[in-house]
């Protein structure tokens, strides 16, 4: 798929998927050595750039760590 001359196709499903993943894996070490040491707001910024929502993240990454032990 041509996504720079098809932006569009990125809202398929499929395509989502793939792009997503291969975001999270080049973000994969950024992320995780932040959560190891339990710092959300670095790991909010790995996916961001900024803090932008963190309080929600937060909230939800609490709410998975409860439901998940």
């Amino acid at each position: 798929a041509n996504l720079i001359a098809n932006p569009q196709l990125a809202n398929d499903p499929e395509i989502a998927a793939a792009l997503l993943a291969a975001f999270l894996k080049d973000k994969e070490r950024r992320i995780r050595n932040a959560l190891l040491v339990d710092d959300l707001k670095e790991a909010r910024k790995a996916v961001n750039g900024g803090t932008h929502g963190l309080k929600r993240f937060r909230d939800a990454f609490t709410t998975g760590q409860q439901l998940t032990s």
